[in-house]
Parts: structure tokens; sequence; C-alpha cells
């Protein structure tokens, strides 16, 4: 390991770490209420714009093109600008795209703005600068949860990123 890491695992937690997970839970939030307006959404657009089955479904996953398209440039756009600074932009472009997402009327505009929120939607705070220590402590809590118990392994890693990725 080199000396940063080393550093970071000795680091007791504290208000950082106590701000990085306000962070990051707001950021979780926001992508929940998104999917759930979205779920909500969908049938009155259907309705509302006449789309088919298939435009209907390129609007439910039009979130996922963005993440998939965001995934492949925000790391070389973190090392670039800075993890943070990448963060706290992607945020205010995510806000942008989904105010401006409510005033379209059309679906080809609303497609468009749903892929550019999912791309400034991939940026992660927890995994660059919280200790292995600390998410174990924060990853231990979350794998006592029942539901959760089925993926404990997973979580013993204390690996943040890629917990997902084992299981599909």
């Amino acid at each position: 390991m080199n000396n940063v890491a080393e550093r970071l695992e000795r680091l007791p937690f504290g208000k950082f770490h106590v701000r990085l997970l306000l962070m990051g839970g707001l950021g979780y939030m926001f992508e929940a209420v998104d999917a759930a307006i979205i779920a909500f959404l969908l049938p009155v657009l259907r309705t509302k714009w006449q789309l088919s089955s298939i435009q209907t479904g390129f609007l439910a996953s039009s979130t996922f093109y963005g993440f998939l398209v965001g995934a492949l440039c925000a790391g070389a756009i973190g090392d670039r600008f800075g993890r943070k600074n990448v963060m706290m932009w992607a945020l205010v472009f995510f806000c942008l795209a989904s105010l401006a997402s409510a005033a379209v009327n059309d679906w080809h505009q609303f497609f468009a703005l749903r892929i550019i929120g999912g791309m400034v939607r991939v940026n992660r705070p927890h995994d660059e600068v919280t200790a292995r220590s600390v998410a174990g402590l924060l990853l231990q809590r979350v794998g006592e949860r029942p539901a959760l118990r089925v993926h404990r392994p997973l979580v013993q890693d204390h690996d943040l990123i890629r917990v997902g990725v084992p299981v599909l």
C-alpha cells in the first residue's frame, strides 16, 4: 500500500466522514427520488404523448444509457479536474438537466435530458476518500439488515464501488 492509503487507514471516524456520508446520502436520495418520479411519470407521459411501448421503454432506460457513457468518461475526467470538482459540477448539471426536463413537451428532448442526467450521476465520493476501516464499519451496519444478509460476503470485502458487480 502506498503512504496515502496507509494514512487513510489510520484516520479516525470524524466530521469529514460524517459530511462525506451526508453528501453521498443526498446523492443516493436524489437517485431514488428520480427513479420514483420516472416510475410515476411514465404511465402519464405514455398517454399524454401517445408513446408506443418501445418509446416508453427507451424513456425508462434513458438514465442507464447515460450511466454507460458517464461511467466510461468519469474516471478520466476526475483524474484531469479532480474528483471533488467533478462531483460538484455533476450535481449542478444533474439539477439543470432535471429542471429542463420538467419543461419539455416532446419525448425526444425528455430522452436526451434523461441521458445527460444519467451521464453526470455516476460520480461517487465514497471510494476515493473513505478508509477501509470506516467503510467496513459502515457496510457492517448495512449488512446487518435482514434484506442484505444474502450479500454479506460481498459487503465484507469493504469495497463500495464493486459490490454490485459480482451480483451481475
